[in-house]
């Protein structure tokens, strides 16, 4: 069981990060996707900082033999969600870039035939 220092302690955390990602978002510098995803991260992390009890039942009804073992998992997933985001991201970014160099190269092949004709 959480003592109310480490939890208090782990809610401060918690408030900093979220100010933090706010402050990314603002400056431009987090997508608003992302400080989406790690919002509801932090607001989790919260629920499950304020009532530890939920990780006890919740661990304990998927046969789970410790709570701590159960964030382990339960991070362990997040981390796979992230991965497949990025992943997906990637993916996207990487097919942009392929059209805008295609475009680039017609457009300079565009631009020798324009300078040649005159």
């Amino acid at each position: 069981m959480m003592t109310i220092r480490v939890q208090i302690f782990v809610g401060v955390l918690l408030l900093l990060a979220l100010f933090f990602i706010i402050h990314l978002t603002k400056k431009r510098k987090l997508d608003i996707r992302y400080a989406m995803m790690w919002a509801v991260v932090i607001l989790v992390i919260g629920i499950f900082d304020a009532f530890p009890q939920i990780m006890d039942n919740i661990s304990s009804s998927l046969g789970i033999g410790s709570p701590t073992n159960m964030i382990f998992f339960l991070g362990f997933c997040l981390l796979l969600v992230i991965v497949f985001f990025l992943t997906k991201s990637v993916a996207r970014l990487s097919e942009q870039v392929r059209k805008l160099i295609q475009e680039i190269a017609l457009l300079q092949e565009e631009k020798k035939s324009s300078d040649e004709d005159s």
